[in-house]
């Protein structure tokens, strides 16, 4: 079967979504199918197109960026002429060009599966605009979908756009990539302790409480400790992204922090091996589930993650780790304290419990249902 995917961004591009998705196409093309990929020339020295592990992509050329946002007029053509015979086009969203991926897809007879991993959100009464406009594409290419996919029951049920569409809904979370063959043990932490954060080094993560957290923390405990973050930069002119970096850089120059940047595979695992505790301090709705937490668990590393809907399900479900009241610097320094002084609330998992609890095979088994059923 010919299966296309829309979405946003791919790899080489950093993002949960793009890193979500890769596992699933290659595990697809693996299986046999026939599987393209269709997004953004976010980068105008990536090729127009190549076949990166079975997997065809075609990359359409982007006129302007509004904000993180892609302007591509040739996207429709692209889909439509990558569409013909597809059996199954997945629409991945949040994405501001569902609407014309589904139309796209209904206009050559495929049959049409959306990804709804989170919300969409932007600042500022130019940001509300585009908000706007992307929430009409998402329900436009709900109202076309076959069946929309949702990471979490959790989630979903505090998501206006999933109570649409309830009847269409499945649950099936994200599958990790670079899926390790074994998990590792937890061990009691050394001195001094390490607290690790992953991800785009961004207003939407939140650093401001992690940093907010340190004097909470210092107060608590002699233990000197230190906050490791990994991750990319967010682009030029994102709102508040500058001011982000400013604070982050001067609380490097203080010893609190290290900005390790952006890391590889290899130095990504290194990382989540090497740290004591992972934190997750954002308090978005569009943070639907934390695949590093997963990633890091996987690797003998606890999670202390925000008390919110979706991204509290790895802690919820293993006990590794702890969560806290979402926004309270105390809270997050508290339950830092609590697994770096105590271990985890739950004990420490069994790493063969844990690595089959996560194990990918059962969400491409899914998919695949899933794909079956709509023939």
């Amino acid at each position: 079967m010919k299966i296309v995917y829309a979405i946003t961004y791919y790899s080489p591009h950093i993002s949960g979504l793009t890193r979500g998705l890769v596992p699933i196409a290659e595990h697809m093309a693996a299986r046999g199918h026939a599987v393209t990929v269709i997004c953004a020339r976010h980068d105008p020295e990536l090729p127009a197109e190549e076949t990166a592990d079975g997997v065809r992509i075609v990359r359409v050329p982007v006129r302007v960026f509004l904000g993180k946002g892609p302007v591509m007029p040739g996207f429709f053509a692209a889909c439509r002429r990558e569409m013909r015979g597809a059996g199954i086009v997945h629409v991945v969203a949040p994405q501001a060009d569902a609407a014309v991926v589904a139309l796209a897809a209904r206009s050559r007879g495929a049959r049409v599966v959306m990804s709804y991993v989170c919300s969409f959100a932007m600042a500022g009464a130019a940001g509300w605009v585009a908000t706007q406009a992307v929430r009409v594409s998402h329900v436009v290419a709900g109202v076309l979908a076959r069946r929309i996919v949702a990471l979490s029951e959790d989630y979903a049920s505090q998501s206006r756009f999933c109570g649409l569409f309830r009847r269409k809904l499945a649950f099936i979370p994200v599958p990790v990539p670079h899926y390790p063959p074994r998990a590792l043990p937890w061990h009691p932490p050394a001195r001094p302790w390490r607290i690790g954060f992953a991800g785009r080094i961004s207003p939407d993560k939140n650093l401001d409480l992690l940093l907010a957290a340190v004097p909470h923390l210092r107060a608590l405990t002699d233990v000197p400790f230190g906050i490791e973050i990994a991750g990319p930069d967010e682009p030029a002119g994102t709102p508040g992204a500058d001011t982000l970096r400013g604070r982050l850089e001067a609380a490097e120059a203080a010893g609190v922090v290290r900005l390790l940047g952006r890391l590889d595979e290899a130095s990504l695992d290194a990382f989540y091996r090497g740290v004591d505790v992972l934190v997750l301090p954002s308090t978005a709705r569009i943070e639907a589930y934390g695949m590093v937490q997963v990633e890091a668990m996987l690797r003998g590393t606890p999670c202390v993650a925000s008390d919110r809907p979706g991204m509290r399900l790895p802690v919820r479900e293993t006990g590794f780790g702890c969560l806290f009241a979402p926004g309270d610097a105390r809270s997050l320094a508290e339950a830092l304290y609590r697994v770096l002084a105590e271990g985890p609330p739950g004990g420490a998992p069994d790493p063969a419990r844990l690595h089959d609890h996560f194990a990918p095979g059962r969400i491409m088994a899914a998919l695949e249902r899933l794909y079956s059923e709509e023939r």
